[in-house]
């Protein structure tokens, strides 16, 4: 299933406008962003791949430096085969010239170029959350996120909702242990085998 086709999946569960979705560079096409920049209901921020022409590009954009070692600038861009332009951000990294490393990112909206803080908050603060919503999948995926047992939407919704009840218990008890126990998945060679099985309820 393609980028776009989940997209339209998307649109028939998301209840408001003004998503920010978070991807990684493999989904980057000049369909998606085509598709993200006529839609009214999305945004985008994603790794751009790191391309000759792009590089180049973002190598001689101004930076604005925001602490010690860490500057961003910004750019309209266009690949040939799309529709439309995007904004695409460099990120500098390196206090000396001959130490910069430039990482480029794709974004779609109509902030203006000149909104500083808008643009170091997507990339060091929503970005990142990108990296929380696989550690759940490592961290729970076990618990039943991690498989498809049936195509049987009802028994598929019974068992997700279970699953986050699991998951909500879990995770309470994982805070309260000390380390490394907080730390440990749900696969069965730690928290279930380790923990919960070390647990035995006496009768009256």
């Amino acid at each position: 299933m393609s980028s776009t086709e989940l997209l339209e999946m998307m649109d028939m569960i998301l209840p408001s406008n003004n998503v920010l979705l978070l991807a990684d560079t493999e989904h980057e096409s000049c369909r998606l962003i085509d598709h993200i920049i006529e839609s009214d209901r999305y945004d985008i921020i994603m790794p751009a791949a790191r391309k000759k022409s792009v590089i180049n590009t973002i190598e001689n954009l101004e930076y604005k430096r925001h602490w010690a070692g860490y500057a961003t600038a910004e750019t309209q861009y266009r690949y040939k085969e799309s529709k439309h332009e995007f904004r695409l951000i460099g990120q500098r990294s390196g206090e000396k010239e001959e130490e910069y490393n430039y990482k480029p990112f794709i974004t779609t909206g109509n902030h203006s170029l000149s909104e500083d803080p808008y643009r170091l908050k997507l990339i060091t603060e929503d970005f990142p959350e990108r990296w929380t919503i696989e550690e759940f999948f490592n961290f729970e995926g076990a618990m039943g996120w991690d498989r498809a047992s049936t195509m049987n939407l009802n028994i598929r919704y019974g068992k997700l909702s279970l699953a986050l009840i699991a998951q909500a218990a879990t995770y309470q008890l994982k805070k309260k242990l000390p380390e490394p126990y907080k730390r440990w998945t749900a696969p069965k060679e730690s928290l279930r085998d380790k923990t919960f099985c070390g647990f035995h309820l006496k009768g009256n």
